[in-house]
């Protein structure tokens, strides 16, 4: 849910989807939030069972770094969203955001597999 509803925004403001206007894809961060708090509740239930091996995992601060800083490119592209006056045009600005929130979700998946192979 979470990922999803991120990355069908960020290809809208990549001009996918051109005829929608982007002001339309507000109610999807109600689903990107309501994904974040099941991700997080069930994060913490498996970190909790390895915990001891994760604090020492370099990979594994990697793809919570990735996810802040993806969550954090998502709150800016919704402010981006929010001010906008209903046109369908899409800055370099709001672009390059999307485009960083695609990296940093990839980056977080790849990440969130590798911790299954990369075991100290």
């Amino acid at each position: 849910m979470l990922v999803g509803a991120s990355v069908v925004v960020a290809l809208r403001l990549l001009n996918v989807g051109a005829s929608i206007p982007p002001v339309r894809l507000l109610p999807l961060y109600r689903v990107i939030w309501i994904g974040f708090g099941i991700n997080l509740a069930s994060g913490l239930v498996l970190f909790v069972t390895e915990a001891a091996d994760r604090v020492k995992d370099p990979v594994f601060f990697i793809k919570l770094t990735s996810i802040g800083l993806a969550l954090w490119v998502g709150i800016r592209i919704r402010r981006i969203l929010c001010a906008r006056d209903g046109t369908t045009a899409v800055s370099v600005r709001a672009g390059a955001l999307a485009a960083a929130s695609l990296g940093l979700w990839t980056l977080a998946i790849v990440a969130g597999r590798l911790m299954a192979y990369v075991k100290k």
